[in-house]
């Protein structure tokens, strides 16, 4: 429906968010996964990210899957320090910019236009539930914008981010040590301690927001139901667990079929998980 192509529309927020506008007072939807802020490329390209995959003739967005910011051997210095793994691994292997001579000049240019971003988003989020009275998918926003992302969820970060969906599959069968042990080591220092903040939080589901909490498994669809009982359901099941006892609502974003795993996701109470 929109006049414009994708990729003009990426490059300018003026025109990215009439063709949001104009969709939304076309279709009125009730509510939207995301308000077109998924892939701020104006923000990744001074950095050097530019492996963005734009397709106008079929209005699609993809990057090529490759383990480019994590290598098989490397999950010990992951779980030891994730901030210093991501800042001196991760981030100069994804955005080449890091390693130029003008570094400390891009990454100022990638900061304004960040600030520029999230200018955007904000209007966004604030154009829909102001003016459309739309709410957002989650308390703190749509699904990238704050997105009340639900704790801890680790195979997705290693599937989706650091080893990629072809890296990962290969980790499960070569590595599968490593993962569970960093699966339990997010578990233990980032996942309990925010459980424990939810459950001396308030009950009942948010008034003004679709789930009180979303996240996306992408992992799922290379997994086998072998895998996913090893490697996933042992650290959700007990997330799902304090949301069910919270009475919260739970929104997982999902890709594919994932028929093979209804019999675990069968055994959360219903009116508390929407897949």
């Amino acid at each position: 429906d929109s006049p414009y192509k994708m990729t003009e529309a990426l490059m300018d927020y003026n025109k990215l968010a009439k063709t949001v506008f104009d969709f939304h007072e076309k279709y009125n939807f009730d509510g939207y996964l995301e308000m077109t802020d998924r892939n701020p490329i104006q923000v990744t390209y001074p950095m050097g990210q530019q492996d963005y995959v734009i397709r106008d003739e079929d209005n699609s967005i993809n990057t090529p899957d490759h383990a480019m910011m994590m290598k098989d051997d490397e999950y010990d210095a992951l779980s030891e320090n994730m901030l210093k793994f991501v800042w001196e691994k991760a981030l100069p292997r994804k955005f080449y910019g890091f390693a130029e001579a003008d570094a400390l000049e891009r990454l100022r240019t990638s900061g304004k236009e960040f600030l520029k971003f999230q200018a955007y988003a904000n209007k966004m989020i604030t154009t829909f539930q102001n003016d459309y009275h739309v709410p957002m998918l989650s308390p703190t926003g749509d699904f990238i914008q704050g997105g009340s992302p639900l704790p801890g969820e680790m195979t997705s970060m290693l599937s989706v981010f650091f080893r990629g969906i072809l890296g990962f599959s290969v980790d499960m069968r070569r590595h599968p040590d490593k993962i569970i042990a960093l699966n339990e080591h997010n578990f233990q220092t980032i996942v309990k301690p925010q459980l424990e903040a939810i459950r001396t939080g308030t009950s009942g589901s948010c008034p003004t927001a679709l789930f009180d909490y979303c996240t996306g498994t992408i992992h799922q669809n290379s997994m086998s139901v072998k895998q996913f009982e090893k490697f996933f359901w042992p650290y959700f099941k007990p997330v799902m667990d304090v949301m069910c006892e919270k009475d919260k609502l739970v929104y997982i974003f999902i890709e594919g079929d994932i028929g093979r795993f209804s019999e675990f996701y069968q055994d959360i109470p219903k009116g508390h998980l929407v897949l």
